[in-house]
């Protein structure tokens, strides 16, 4: 669909969302480490789709396993978050979903509230 097929609504809601990502992009610039940048992403990704918790794993494709380093949520606490920080997951499809999708190389969205998305 062109733009010139939208709606006056339609087009103010699309203007909405690439002035909000303008403005992530620009407080993202202003960051100094790390955890302030993900922070920030954490308010937008909370505030634009509802997400409760957003995570950075990263693959050591070398040594088989999934590293968490960065965790961002309202729905666990800080006891909890350093225990799953401290252990790595083997790179192993029984492993995790996390596993699956890092050895499938496709993103996953799951809604926490429900169960019987995951096979």
């Amino acid at each position: 669909m062109s733009l010139s097929e939208l709606t006056s609504e339609e087009l103010s809601q699309r203007l909405s969302v690439v002035e909000g990502e303008k403005r992530l992009l620009r407080s993202l610039s202003d960051c100094y480490n790390y955890d302030q940048l993900f922070d920030k992403l954490y308010e937008y990704v909370s505030e634009r789709w509802g997400f409760d918790t957003i995570s950075v794993q990263m693959v050591d494709y070398k040594m088989k396993k999934l590293h968490l380093g960065m965790v961002k949520t309202k729905s666990i606490g800080a006891e909890q978050i350093r225990e799953l920080v401290e252990n790595d997951i083997p790179l192993e499809n029984e492993a995790s979903i996390s596993a699956q999708i890092a050895l499938s190389k496709q993103w996953y969205h799951a809604d926490s509230h429900r169960s019987s998305h995951i096979e």
